[in-house]
């Protein structure tokens, strides 16, 4: 089968088991647990489909299996012993009798595009050749490498820092850390990891997909499923509109 394909059919299995899932546990917000490790079983899918397996291969495979699982792990923790998360209960009531079809198209499937859209540099890289002699590829690996490892470092960073904070101050409104040079560290993070995955993809030839990647993540971050809704949901607290008139919104040090 053409990998593309094969690909496409490992996120659509995928997230329609997840969706059968969601309806026996009443939650559509196993989803979010299941997001990072959707890149990984794609990562080690196309990883175990190739006969070389070069140094480049082996720094994709590790980076991502390390955002995926620290993700994962950290929802994991947040959502135990909760309820369904805000944003899920709140498409839940806004859908009615229609929920249990739109869930399947608006969470499921279209976080199963997006998967597959972000995840388009883990299936190029995969399939380069290793050609001898060709270029220094340990040493060109240095920069996409140490980017998403910083940007790796980041998120984990500012999700540890917030989850103590939340432990001692469930109500209130985190500025210290990370958290006093941006609104959503964390998201910030994340969006740098992209962008040392897209940069590999850069250097072995697959300048638009890791674009398109690295674009496409940054876009749901800022715009549409990361920053915004936290944003609506802390619109009219005194405090936190305080703290948006001194800290930058996603990249720090940028003038709020």
């Amino acid at each position: 089968m053409n990998i593309w394909l094969l690909n496409a059919l490992v996120v659509w299995v995928s997230v329609s088991t997840l969706y059968l899932l969601s309806r026996l546990l009443k939650r559509n917000d196993i989803m979010d647990i299941f997001w990072g490790q959707g890149f990984f079983i794609l990562a080690l899918i196309n990883f175990s489909l190739t006969d070389y397996r070069p140094t480049y291969k082996w720094i994709l495979l590790f980076l991502i299996a390390l955002w995926a699982f620290r993700l994962s792990i950290h929802i994991l923790v947040k959502n135990r012993g909760k309820s369904e998360d805000f944003r899920y209960k709140q498409w839940r009531e806004e859908w009615g009798k229609t929920e249990w079809w739109r869930s399947y198209l608006q969470i499921n499937l279209l976080q199963g595009f997006f998967m597959y859209i972000v995840a388009l540099p883990i299936f190029s890289v995969m399939q380069v050749p290793f050609i001898p002699g060709s270029f220094p590829v340990n040493e060109i690996l240095i920069a996409p490498t140490v980017i998403a490892f910083v940007g790796f470092s980041i998120e984990a960073l500012a999700d540890y820092q917030k989850s103590i904070f939340k432990k001692y101050n469930p109500e209130g409104i985190m500025k210290t850390g990370l958290w006093r040079y941006s609104r959503h560290p964390n998201y910030f993070g994340d969006a740098l990891f992209w962008w040392g995955i897209g940069m590999l993809a850069f250097l072995f030839g697959s300048f638009i997909l890791g674009l398109i990647s690295a674009i496409t993540m940054n876009v749901l971050l800022r715009y549409v499923s990361g920053v915004p809704m936290l944003e609506k949901a802390k619109k009219g607290n005194e405090a936190f509109e305080a703290y948006k008139k001194e800290t930058p919104i996603f990249i720090p040090f940028l003038r709020p």
